[in-house]
């Protein structure tokens, strides 16, 4: 008979130049980072396309690309012999120079999609001047690398495509970005920030009821029996609705933020019917969506991984459980993936100040600003003017005041004053959208997206427009995390600057959180910063400008804050050319507040880790090492064998496996040697698959018993059997070291033993 121990898992040379454009401090930013070798590479007949010079350029900054421009300096006799390579951390490749150029000499050149001047320019080089000598269009458009984030390993790969010909030598690579991240917050240039594209892994699906252990979906496509999957409650808080300053404020929470982890035991039409009933109360009216999750083994994350937009119904989450090493390799980016910015209201015309709004609330009306989506279910009677709502921002109220910012755990900024014609003196006169209310995460059993930022006043102009929506959420389950240059991002999107109207409030950044058995190595990235408010600069009045966006949270189980390099910035306040001029460069706008990083988040419980499924069983063979066609009779031995197998999911728990095996009563043990002078010496031999993963020692790892009880641990086979037969031994046992693996085919371990018939 064998007895299993226990076998569960326990949980356990570059350079870099920052410039500035525009006329504030937050404005675009370049970087450049360029790779000169120690000296010049040879380009000849062993850098041929199949084995092409590598040069690796680590971009240290994060941000996301608004265009990159690649200066590239190579000599060679016939230019047209040289290709050249770009890749990105996310894998986008680019060949820039794909054999143009003919047979004149050299390249120096910056390399710009917006040129129109081809490197097959008939002209000789120097590779003496200074950088860069000319600008030339690439080969292909490197427009292919605009918005995607910057950070990571870029890969640059030269090759002579006519090796046995001419010779040349690679002496400069740089890569000149322009920052597009910072948005209409970041000068009077600038972009809205682009929102998370990438791989979806995860379905989503609306719930309508729920009760018990049955959930009705809107559909149930791609949901099977035996798939995981998370409840999420979107909304469901109750706010104040007064037309008052207080308008907005959170007076009960409900359900709003709560999760569980669920298991599907079968599906019929739209219903799934779950392995146990959710211990949450879940309110459906409350916006509860139903997330499938992957779980992976071991798997490695490459390329960007996002979600589909929250819809108002659905969408905007990453989940992902896995039971092994979860390496981020790649992005998970659910930026701008969350709650929605107030909707642009149509312009009114100008009406020198006569419609000027002190209210905090009301239903969608022309020309004034519209709040923020938060966790407060929609309603048409308090859809516009400056009140937040819940954590969206407010809308800025006639005339040209500016949206609030939305909020997470940081709260939003406040919308910048109105058109100074209607202003007065006084900043006191503020009628820009309030910034969404900070969401309070006690008892830390909460996830929320970030809130939208609020859209600013448009009166007799085209509004600028853009997406204000805040960060979505990200929820990781490992046995460990490793980062090899992946990150988490969760960040709002940036407002666009509005010269002629309010501009709109930046959106709050989303929610990260991770759990792990073991540890979270690599230091990975986790960002949650919110969006900046939207910048204005016209030259005659100065108009509203938008409140920043507030920080989202990182929340860990099993891991600490030092194991992340995180940022969880509130986005900077809109900047106001006149404004500034008057001493008030914000017009009244403020930053949104800086979001957390939190430990102990036992909410995002540990994902659980299939162990071993250890099977045994018994053989017995006559001991007949000369072949003389020996029987089981009195007098002769025998030799038992015993195997056990890992049929389960995941490896057994280290030292964990301990087999305790009794001796029938008619035969007796034999210390000795078990094969009488063979390659064993021991009375005990060990074998094992390959990979089974573990280790035998015979002083160590087998005991006996000399006990008519059996032992109930290893620890108990304590009897020193004497040499030769051994009547006294009653029970023999046996504890190999290490973790057993699991696999297919079933990894596996014999020990044998000897013993004399009676």
């Amino acid at each position: 008979m064998i007895q299993l121990g226990k076998h569960y898992w326990q949980w356990g040379s570059l350079l870099t130049l920052l410039l500035t454009t525009g006329q504030w401090a937050s404005a675009q930013t370049s970087y450049n980072y360029t790779d000169i070798p120690g000296s010049p590479i040879a380009i000849d007949g062993t850098t041929t396309c199949t084995a092409p010079i590598t040069r690796t350029i680590a971009v240290t900054d994060n941000f996301i690309i608004g265009d990159l421009d690649v200066g590239f300096i190579a000599s060679h006799a016939w230019r047209g012999d040289i290709e050249a390579t770009l890749t990105a951390p996310d894998t986008t490749s680019v060949q820039i120079i794909a054999g143009v150029g003919g047979g004149v000499d050299n390249i120096n050149a910056l390399l710009d999609s917006a040129s129109s001047n081809a490197l097959a320019d008939g002209i000789n080089h120097s590779t003496t001047a200074t950088p860069y000598q000319y600008t030339r269009a690439p080969s292909s458009s490197l427009d292919a690398f605009n918005g995607k984030q910057a950070n990571g390993n870029w890969t640059l790969e030269i090759c002579d495509n006519y090796p046995s010909l001419d010779d040349g030598t690679y002496i400069r690579g740089e890569l000149a970005f322009v920052d597009d991240s910072t948005g209409g917050g970041g000068g009077f240039t600038g972009t809205s920030t682009i929102p998370a594209t990438g791989t979806v892994i995860n379905s989503y699906h609306k719930v309508t009821a729920l009760s018990g252990t049955s959930v009705s979906v809107d559909t149930s496509a791609g949901i099977s029996a035996g798939d995981r999957g998370v409840l999420i409650q979107m909304k469901g808080a109750t706010i104040d609705t007064s037309d008052t300053a207080t308008h907005g404020d959170i007076s009960s929470y409900a359900s709003a933020g709560r999760f569980e982890y669920v298991d599907v035991a079968s599906v019929s039409g739209s219903t799934l019917i779950l392995e146990t009933a959710p211990t949450v109360s879940f309110q459906a009216s409350g916006y509860v969506q139903f997330v499938r999750v992957p779980i992976y083994e071991n798997t490695t994350i490459s390329g960007t991984i996002s979600a589909t937009p929250w819809n108002g119904d659905k969408g905007g989450v990453v989940a992902i459980d896995d039971i092994g090493t979860l390496t981020l390799s790649g992005d998970i980016n659910v930026t701008g993936l969350g709650f929605a910015g107030g909707a642009l209201t149509p312009e009114v015309p100008y009406d020198s100040c006569a419609s000027d709004q002190s209210n905090y609330t009301g239903p969608l009306q022309n020309g004034t600003g519209n709040k923020g989506e938060g966790i407060t279910a929609p309603n048409a009677s308090h859809v516009s003017r400056r009140g937040h709502k819940a954590n969206g921002g407010g809308g800025g109220n006639i005339t040209d005041a500016g949206g609030g910012g939305g909020a997470n755990y940081g709260f939003g900024g406040l919308g910048g004053r109105e058109l100074d014609l209607c202003d007065g003196s006084s900043p006191t006169h503020n009628t820009g959208g309030l910034g969404g209310q900070p969401l309070d995460y006690s008892p830390a059993n909460r996830i929320f997206f970030g809130g939208g930022g609020g859209s600013g006043s448009e009166v007799s102009q085209t509004a600028a427009g853009g997406d204000r929506s805040g960060g979505g959420i990200i929820l990781i389950r490992a046995k460990a995390v490793n980062s090899t240059g992946g990150r988490l991002i969760a960040n709002g999107l940036s407002a666009l600057q509005d010269n002629n109207n309010g501009a709109d409030g930046g959106a709050a950044a989303g929610t990260i959180a991770v759990s792990v058995h073991d540890s979270v190595t690599g230091l990975p990235v986790a960002q949650g910063d919110g969006g900046d408010g939207g910048d204005e600069a016209n030259g005659s009045y100065a108009h509203g400008t938008g409140g920043g966006g507030g920080g989202g949270s990182l929340w860990l189980n099993g891991a600490v804050c030092a194991d992340f390099s995180f940022q969880f910035d509130g986005g900077e306040a809109g900047m106001s050319q006149l404004g500034n001029a008057a001493g008030d460069p914000t017009w009244g706008a403020t930053d949104g507040g800086p979001g957390t990083c939190t430990g102990n988040f036992t909410a995002l419980p540990l994902i659980p880790i299939p162990g071993a499924t250890l099977t045994g069983s018994k053989d017995v063979t006559i001991w007949d090492p000369l072949g003389e066609g020996l029987y089981a009779v009195p007098g002769n031995d025998v030799i038992y064998t015993i195997t056990a197998s890992n049929a389960g999911d995941g490896p057994a728990d280290t030292d964990s496996i301990v087999l305790i095996d009794i001796m029938p009563n008619d035969v007796e043990f034999y210390n000795g040697d078990i094969d009488d002078g063979g390659p064993e010496t021991d009375a005990v031999s060990f074998t094992q698959s390959t990979g089974a993963g573990l280790t035998f020692s015979y002083a160590t790892d087998v005991g006996y018993s000399d006990s008519t009880t059996r032992p109930t641990d290893f620890s108990q086979c304590s009897y020193t059997p004497t040499a030769g037969y051994d009547p006294n031994v009653t029970y023999i046992c046996f504890n190999p070291k290490g973790a057993m693996t699991d696999g297919d085919p079933d990894p596996e371990f014999s020990v044998s033993f000897r013993a004399r018939i009676k």
